[in-house]
């Protein structure tokens, strides 16, 4: 049984969390490896687990008065990066 608060796991894996922040697995790997994502992941029976609670903050809610998460802004800043060249 899952260890869970509010019907939510405490932690999910990699390919979970990318679905979630809607980019490729390896996109997301390849973000934690880097230092440029921050979320906390941790190993766990040889998988990889990120926290719950940092892919909600890092994903906000469904207010649109809310402001951009993390990825919202790196993704538009790789976008204009790539429009200027």
């Amino acid at each position: 049984m899952k260890s869970t608060i509010n019907n939510s796991p405490l932690a999910i894996s990699i390919r979970e969390a990318a679905l979630m922040l809607g980019v490729a697995s390896q996109t997301l790997y390849n973000q934690i490896s880097a230092g440029n994502c921050p979320i906390r992941t941790f190993k766990f029976g040889g998988r990889r687990l990120v926290s719950t609670s940092d892919i909600l903050a890092l994903v906000g809610r469904s207010d649109p008065n809310r402001p951009q998460t993390y990825l919202q802004r790196q993704q538009s800043t790789a976008q204009k990066t790539r429009l200027s060249r």
